[in-house]
């Protein structure tokens, strides 16, 4: 019933400026077991993480549930399928 688990890479704009918002999302995206890897860009105000999940959107909703006001976007970047040997 499960669904597969794959990786997925999103990116949160924040207000990393502010170091309360800057506290509170790295207080939420740590209480997050599937998020793997967060690199913080306080210059562009991005967080990129990898999320490893089935379910990516449900991890979106629950980010931006406990982030609030603080989140101001969260983007789920899709891969480009690499091209096959066949692919035109």
């Amino acid at each position: 019933m499960g669904g597969e688990k794959q990786v997925t890479t999103m990116v949160l704009k924040v207000d990393l400026q502010c170091c309360k918002c800057y506290k509170k999302v790295k207080k939420i995206l740590c209480k997050i077991p599937q998020i793997h890897d967060q690199v913080y860009d306080e210059k562009n105000g991005r967080v990129t993480i990898k999320v490893v999940c089935c379910s990516p959107e449900k991890i979106k909703e629950k980010i931006i549930c406990k982030g609030g006001d603080t989140i101001k976007t969260v983007e789920i970047i899709v891969p480009e399928k690499p091209k096959g040997f066949f692919d035109k």
